[in-house]
């Protein structure tokens, strides 16, 4: 018979600041490809190698002159040659010569292939800038702890770079266990059910910067479970094992955990998901183990693994919150001391001035994917009406 665990209940934001305290990470830095760096983490502040422009350039379509010509009047132009007297300009283009100031095309006409400037230029190095006005030699494009997008990715090939330094991604391992679960596609027999936890987390871990690492399913055998552990714990940064966390007679993840590292709770103070542990491996690295069902499994993901992926990068932990007005049917009192975490679609009420907060129905699987906040209703239930603070669910978005 198993042995029963006193188990060790946390709030769900105290295990997950413990945990990340805790875990130890060693990023090791890597050179990519502008190219395959979107949505990377730099992992050094990166400067422009050149000046831009590299020396004066038009600001747009015309013909550059020298503004000395100008001073005393508007000269005779009968007699100018291209190239002598002016040349033409392109915007953005470095200007040819010693010519430094521009007058638009528009404004500029020719007589028997010579310009006649109606309106002269009012200014030396007018519609001209300067070299260097865009971008000085050694300016900070990016920043360590970036994570570049599109647009800084730009400035770095304007900088003069075809690669930049980032962190090399953490390997996430994820180890789905149960004798009752078969891989997706697999006809089910009576009493089964299909792993999709795993594709969810696949998904999850690649747009949060990770690399996944998937486990084929595990059985509900400690041998089994803690050979996958310490391979897995050899390979990845950070690990999770999902299902097996509670007091069934196949649930063996507990066991297995304590013989790997430290366990430091087994629960977290709310639902879904309350039977959510935290390890750390005898070698600091974070375990985090995820209960089978969906909707928990989804809700310690978003909370404690994309957390984890962020403290790997040294990023900010952002898990915003916004105030909002409960407008739903009134929830009566609950006889537990844990918070239920409910989907919620949160939106801007014009009429009234501020942010609304409505419950989904649960089962309703295209509305719940599409929930942008997570409502947290206290034991001693939500009346209709109630100001509330919402966080915001990943990705994040509002109505």
């Amino acid at each position: 018979m198993k042995k029963k665990h006193d188990y060790i209940a946390m709030t769900r934001d105290a295990a997950r600041d413990s945990l990340l305290e805790k875990a130890s990470f060693s990023p090791a830095m890597e050179n990519v490809p502008l190219t395959g760096a979107l949505g990377r983490v730099a992992a050094e502040t990166v400067r422009a190698l050149d000046d831009l422009p590299n020396r004066p350039a038009s600001q747009r379509d015309g013909v550059a002159v020298r503004f000395s010509a100008f001073e005393h009047g508007a000269p005779d132009t009968s007699g100018w040659k291209e190239g002598t007297d002016y040349v033409f300009s392109n915007t953005g283009i470095g200007i040819l010569g010693d010519f430094d100031t521009v007058v638009r095309i528009e404004e500029v006409e020719f007589l028997n292939d010579a310009p006649v400037f109606p309106v002269p230029p009012a200014e030396r190095g007018q519609l001209v800038s300067p070299a260097g006005s865009r971008m000085r030699k050694g300016d900070v494009l990016v920043e360590r702890g970036d994570v570049l997008t599109p647009l800084l990715l730009a400035h770095l090939a304007t900088g003069g770079h075809i690669e930049v330094p980032v962190w090399k991604k953490p390997r996430v391992a994820f180890i789905p266990t149960g004798n009752e679960l078969l891989p997706p596609g697999v006809p089910l027999p009576p009493g089964k059910n299909t792993d999709s936890n795993s594709i969810m987390m696949y998904g999850k871990i690649a747009q949060w910067g990770g690399e996944p690492v998937m486990y084929p399913i595990q059985p509900d055998d400690p041998t089994a479970l803690t050979r996958a552990l310490e391979d897995a714990l050899a390979r990845a940064d950070i690990v999770a094992i999902n299902g097996g966390s509670s007091e069934g007679t196949d649930d063996y993840t507990i066991q297995v955990l304590s013989a790997v590292g430290t366990i430091q709770n087994h629960m977290i103070l709310n639902g879904p998901g309350a039977h959510t542990s935290c390890t750390v491996s005898h070698g600091g690295k974070p375990i985090v183990g995820i209960p089978g069902p969906s909707v928990g499994a989804e809700f310690v993901a978003d909370w404690f693994i994309k957390h984890l992926i962020d403290r790997y990068y040294g990023l900010p932990l952002d898990a915003p919150q916004v105030t909002a007005v409960y407008r739903g049917e009134d929830l009566p009192p609950r006889d537990t001391r844990n918070d239920l975490i409910r989907r919620a679609q949160l939106h801007w009420d014009g009429d009234r001035g501020g942010f609304a907060v409505a419950l989904v129905p649960p089962g309703d699987v295209r509305t719940m994917s599409r929930c942008g906040a997570l409502l947290p209703v206290p034991p001693t239930g939500l009346k209709s009406g109630a100001v509330v603070t919402v966080r915001l669910r990943w990705p994040y978005r509002i109505l």
